[in-house]
């Protein structure tokens, strides 16, 4: 009988896992660029040729060409304001989480039309840095929502467990396979992120899931 081969994944915490972790990050900043700004800028040297061609020849179609061109050139700023926003969202460290939060819903619901439903224990006493993990943990398991779950709702819980603060990120939708061997790591969702995030904070991050049964993410630091 084979003898399973051993799992050469660094350990949680170590410095190979933390440099997987910023790999990831990287990856997920590089798909972004790529099916955004970079599409739409070359979208914008395709419609500087055409209009080149057609300039003194059709004026009519090089106009609607230029107009066309004025529409990518904005479409490509907007998905740039996107990407800052991810990156840094404005007053994270001097607003309150729950106010930002709220307005990160409110920015998926107006583009991808995502209903967020968002419910904040009132008094919790978190930390800044603990409120940047929080954010980023609920922020990155709101994208994975919106991507793969295809559910109408997608609900955000913050509260108190005892001593420990819960983020809970939680939908009704497709779900998936924990034991399939693509997932198991986590790195197609940016789980391994997450994790990372939880534990360098000091905190843990749990993954519930199952085909068709929705994802229950829940992120717990202990204070």
């Amino acid at each position: 009988m084979p003898v399973p081969a051993a799992d050469k994944s660094p350990a949680p915490g170590s410095r190979g896992h933390r440099i997987d972790a910023l790999e990831e990050e990287q990856r997920r900043l590089a798909r972004i660029v790529h099916d955004g700004p970079a599409q739409v800028l070359t979208n914008l040297a395709l419609h500087s040729e055409i209009i080149e061609r057609l300039i003194g020849v059709d004026d009519v179609r090089a106009a609607h060409e230029v107009r066309e061109m004025r529409n990518d050139a904005l479409a490509a700023a907007e998905e740039m304001r996107q990407m800052i926003y991810q990156l840094a969202p404005p007053g994270l460290l001097q607003r309150d989480l729950a106010e930002v939060l709220q307005e990160h819903a409110d920015r998926l619901q107006q583009r991808y039309g995502m209903s967020v439903q968002l419910e904040v224990s009132p008094g919790l006493p978190i930390a800044k840095g603990d409120q940047i993990t929080i954010f980023r943990v609920v922020q990155e398991a709101l994208q994975n929502a919106l991507r793969h779950s295809r559910s109408a709702t997608t609900w955000v819980r913050l509260s108190r467990h005892g001593r420990d603060i819960l983020a809970e990120v939680w939908d009704r939708g497709a779900g998936f396979d924990p034991d399939d061997s693509i997932l198991r790591d986590g790195r197609h969702l940016g789980i391994s992120g997450m994790r990372e995030r939880a534990q360098l904070a000091g905190g843990a991050l749990s993954v519930e899931s199952k085909p068709g049964g929705g994802t229950h993410v829940t992120l717990r630091l202990p204070r």
